[in-house]
């Protein structure tokens, strides 16, 4: 892994990553731009996601929807990332592999029909990241990785709240 990717650069793949997570409603343990194992830092994924996850397995539709939201998610910081950078290289190819690898079981599960591969969901996503709020919140988050490396979910959703509602949430 290359020395001369900035902790900016990170801050803002998983806050990227933590936006989605916020837009499409799959809550997380929290984001960090930590350096684990090969990763430079990550979103965890909360306990009860991953146990959801295993419920919907029988559950078609419901899983084809958490499936496509993951999907979302696992683009969103290669999107931020290139956003903030505009130089067309992305971190995160374990992002992209897992991406590929879910758009593979809807296609199984959509009896071999790709329905959109990780680039279409790749585009969904720079258009909603153009958004101002949303970029701003992005941002946001970014600087606040930056300062505290790991943010849990309900601080980070106080921060993104914060941008996008206009008001803090209340807990």
């Amino acid at each position: 892994m290359s020395q001369d990717i900035s902790l900016e650069r990170v801050s803002y793949h998983e806050a990227g990553h933590a936006v989605a997570s916020y837009l499409v409603g799959v809550k997380f343990s929290h984001v960090t731009i930590v350096p684990e194992k090969n990763r430079l830092g990550y979103l965890k994924n909360s306990k009860t996601e991953q146990k959801r996850a295993m419920f919907l397995s029988d559950k078609y539709q419901k899983l084809n929807d958490y499936t496509r939201k993951r999907i979302l998610i696992c683009v969103a910081g290669s999107v931020a990332e290139n956003l903030y950078t505009k130089d067309g290289i992305r971190l995160g190819a374990y992002d992209l592999d897992e991406a590929w690898l879910l758009a593979y079981c809807l296609s199984i599960s959509d009896r071999g029909k790709w329905p959109l591969t990780p680039w279409d969901y790749y585009y969904e996503v720079e258009d909603k990241f153009k958004e101002e709020l949303i970029w701003k919140a992005i941002e946001t988050l970014a600087s606040e990785l930056l300062v505290r490396r790991t943010i849990g979910y309900r601080a980070a959703v106080e921060i993104i709240e914060k941008i996008i509602l206009d008001f803090p949430t209340s807990t």
